[in-house]
């Protein structure tokens, strides 16, 4: 098994609840004009570096305030999955940056937006990132309401076209690595209305147990 072609891989995280850690990524095509080394790379990671801030800090990114973006890296992956280069580029934002609004969720919840690509079944018919710390509040239904998950669906979508509008850095694609592989260009994004959970994003939080119950006297 393994990807069509050689693309780009852009990854970005960075703390979450203080002691939690959140990350996603998105493929890109190869872009026009771009050397193949990594000093190169990371002058393209440094034209994504605001853009991803901008982002973030948004409030309107579905984003709560527990969530901060504190990394990006950005690598040419080979068709078997693989760096291309032994080193990478990367940024960091010092301090780590996000939004200001909380979210009244646990570490491990999280906003699922699919990333669409006009196509309804086949290889790389879409895909799928998990956003963290999602803001918005679930009602009686146990569902986030549909205006909040169109803003958001909204909000990934101005990301993808922001970073799809550098030439060096491609296109946003799904890729799929099964059989013979495929890649499709991102059209668009849909946001569903109920939340997720992604178990490792909650594995640091210390529990803290109490309520000792008494036996009585005698007791076996």
């Amino acid at each position: 098994m393994a990807f069509p072609s050689q693309h780009f891989l852009l990854a970005f995280g960075g703390p979450l609840f203080g002691g939690e850690q959140w990350s996603m990524s998105l493929r890109s095509t190869v872009g026009g004009g771009i050397e193949d080394n990594v000093p190169v790379h990371q002058g393209v990671l440094e034209t994504l570096r605001p853009i991803l801030q901008a982002w973030i800090t948004d409030n309107g990114s579905s984003i709560g305030s527990q969530a901060r973006l504190g990394w990006a890296k950005y690598n040419r992956i080979m068709p078997t999955g693989l760096y291309k280069h032994g080193s990478t580029a990367r940024v960091d934002y010092l301090p780590p940056v996000g939004p200001t609004q909380v979210t009244q969720h646990a570490p491990q919840v999280s906003l699922v937006a699919t990333l669409e690509t006009g196509q309804s079944r086949g290889l790389a018919h879409r895909g799928r990132i998990f956003l963290p710390a999602p803001r918005a509040s679930v009602g009686a239904d146990g569902r986030i309401s549909a205006g909040d998950a169109n803003s958001y669906a909204t909000s990934i979508a101005g990301l993808i076209s922001a970073l799809n509008a550098i030439e060096t850095y491609g296109l946003t694609v799904v890729m799929s690595n099964v059989r013979e592989g495929s890649t499709r260009p991102v059209t668009g994004v849909s946001v569903g209305r109920t939340l997720d959970t992604m178990r490792s994003r909650r594995t640091s939080l210390i529990e803290e147990r109490s309520a000792p119950v008494a036996v009585a006297p005698g007791g076996s």
